[in-house]
């Protein structure tokens, strides 16, 4: 199921099976974990659906490393998103480490 759940205003939920990702869109949107490669599509329907621009997707924050937490970054990711990651993470998330 891709169409977002709104928790509080402003705050979805998506379920991708699972696992779950989360955004908060205000004047931009922030994505919270970006589940199993391949759900990048159902991430974007369920910001489209939410009424926003999953373009303007400019923050993504991953829990931890696991792939169903980080897969879909590489689709969902555009020039100017930044990722934010704990440093241990993000070692694993840039390859830098197993």
């Amino acid at each position: 199921m891709s169409s977002p759940e709104e928790i509080v205003p402003g705050v979805y939920g998506v379920g991708l099976g699972f696992v779950n990702a989360f955004f908060v869109a205000d004047d931009a949107v922030t994505l919270i974990d970006t589940g199993l490669k391949g759900s990048a599509k159902k991430i974007a329907q369920a910001v489209t659906d939410a009424g926003h621009d999953p373009k303007r997707i400019t923050n993504i924050a991953l829990t931890h490393h696991h792939a169903d937490h980080r897969g879909g970054l590489s689709q969902l990711r555009v020039p100017g998103t930044t990722v934010y990651a704990h440093p241990l993470d993000a070692q694993i998330v840039r390859g830098d480490r197993k």
